[in-house]
């Protein structure tokens, strides 16, 4: 059995391989997505646990050992699923740090999050920020330090050609000539908006309890580390403008939001006016 030590975020993993030959797409994998963000080696401690089994025909066993779990795999995708596995497992149990699904920017040296989900266009309104000069963070997590500072989690984009397309293709961002983030920002605006066919732009104020409560819709570990995620969330909505409004394409709403978040005294709405 082979054996691969991780650590990212002050979360160490170990992997047990009992197929060797499924080892080494696997640090592939991890090295893409993670890009400088990991460290991998054989030796040392650790706080989590998978042992991969072998391929049995078409499906493959992977076991969350102190969780005491099984999860049958299909061998096709065994890579990515581990891969998805180590990025939710380091997510949830983050030292210091708390993971917020959203996309990010900075612009000026602010950071714009966009909480939500798969499937909520965030991505694609990233990469249509990205297109108009603002600085890649990430389209999966915003990264939240104990002063309510953002960290970059710059994985390779996600990408679709519209807000529609279901195929994703993933691009590392100096190939799109996307400048990237490297060091902690403030955060100016957190902007909840999901996309919809003919949607308004029409942004406005959202109250801290309930722009906490979106927030907390949105984080990751709060389960494991409550009070710190609360601490840290509550922060984060007593520092930052929290605006919503739904929106149309991507590409029609970027230069919207990047004026809007220039200038929000002047395009934010009284709440209850945003159209749907």
């Amino acid at each position: 059995m082979r054996k691969l030590q991780l650590e990212s975020f002050g979360v160490r993993l170990r992997l047990d391989f009992e197929d060797e030959e499924a080892l080494v797409p696997v640090i592939d994998r991890l090295r893409f997505v993670f890009r400088d963000q990991i460290r991998i080696g054989n030796s040392g401690n650790h706080e989590h646990r998978f042992v991969i089994g072998r391929a049995n025909g078409d499906e493959t066993q992977v076991m969350d050992v102190y969780q005491r779990t099984r999860h049958p795999v299909a061998s096709a995708r065994l890579t990515k699923t581990i891969e998805s596995m180590v990025r939710n497992k380091i997510a949830e149990y983050a030292v210091g740090k708390v993971f917020l699904h959203a996309g990010v920017v900075s612009i000026d040296g602010e950071a714009l999050v966009i909480p939500g989900r798969s499937r909520t266009g965030k991505s694609t309104l990233v990469n249509a920020l990205l297109n108009h000069g603002a600085v890649y963070y990430s389209d999966e997590y915003a990264v939240i330090d104990k002063d309510g500072e953002i960290h970059p989690f710059a994985k390779p984009i996600s990408l679709r050609s519209t807000e529609r397309d279901e195929g994703i293709e993933e691009v590392v961002p100096e190939e799109l000539g996307i400048e990237v983030g490297h060091d902690p920002v403030p955060c100016k605006m957190v902007l909840l908006t999901e996309f919809v066919e003919g949607g308004k732009w029409s942004p406005f104020e959202v109250g801290n309890a309930a722009g906490v409560l979106k927030l907390i819709e949105n984080s990751v570990g709060l389960r494991t580390n409550t009070c710190f995620s609360l601490k840290v969330l509550n922060k984060l909505a007593l520092r930052a403008i929290i605006a919503q409004s739904c929106r149309s394409e991507a590409l029609e709403t970027a230069i919207k939001l990047i004026e809007f978040f220039k200038r929000p005294s002047i395009g934010i709405q009284q709440q209850g006016s945003n159209t749907s």
